[in-house]
């Protein structure tokens, strides 16, 4: 995770989800609502068809809010890859997906493997989760074009535990000269030095992987190419 931006604050936008949770706060409001009224219309003589409707009305609402949190929770999203495709730019290119360029340190074996930040020794990205800037951060780099990756890794590229790929970015993400930083991110495709760290990577988090046959070099200006086919 390398840090050379600022993660301003992102304004609120209800959602779907946002909506159903009001629904359910109403429908909760209702139930016991009406198990109120149907404890005074059990007081009255004369009020039981009146307290039959309103314990049914109490039962109806109440049920609705189980219904409304299967809906909430299919509309939620869990898994970042499917996050990452349909990752955007809110603030001013929401019409496609932001993918840059990033390079990663490969360590660990089986269970314990995983991508590292290149520049920050503690900064890892968790197998199957999202990657995610600390609030107190500023943000997930990647980069725009080829000729700034390769820049930024410079001597290190032929090292035997460098891996390179495109990201997608979302959440806020603020544009660079360079770059973007991003709130979240999550590889797309990468490129391993060998074909156990490609292997690694793809049971680790899901995504393509592949040895740089023609080397590192070769396999950015790939990646490069990618990328701006989406432009």
């Amino acid at each position: 995770m390398s840090l050379d931006g600022a993660l301003t604050a992102k304004p609120f936008q209800p959602s779907k989800v946002n909506v159903i949770y009001a629904l359910v706060a109403l429908a909760l409001a209702v139930s016991v609502a009406c198990s109120y009224a149907a404890s005074l219309a059990h007081l009255r003589l004369h009020a039981k068809l009146l307290e039959r409707v309103f314990m049914v009305a109490s039962i109806a609402s109440f049920a609705s809010i189980g219904c409304l949190a299967v809906a909430a929770r299919a509309l939620t999203d869990p898994d970042p890859r499917a996050a990452a495709a349909r990752a955007t730019l809110p603030e001013s290119r929401s019409d496609r997906e932001i993918v840059g360029l990033r390079a990663w340190r490969a360590n660990g074996r089986g269970p314990a493997f995983c991508l590292h930040s290149w520049h920050i020794q503690h900064a890892f990205w968790p197998p199957g989760q999202a990657m995610q800037a600390e609030p107190a951060s500023l943000g997930i780099h990647a980069f725009k074009t080829g000729a700034g990756l390769l820049d930024y890794i410079g001597s290190e590229i032929g090292g035997a535990n460098v891996v390179v790929g495109t990201v997608a970015l979302w959440g806020t993400v603020i544009e660079h000269d360079h770059g973007w930083t991003a709130e979240k991110a999550y590889p797309i495709e990468v490129y391993a030095a060998s074909a156990e760290t490609a292997a690694a990577i793809r049971a680790a988090y899901g995504c393509e992987s592949a040895v740089a046959a023609g080397g590192m070099v070769a396999a950015v200006t790939r990646l490069a190419t990618s990328i701006s086919v989406l432009e």
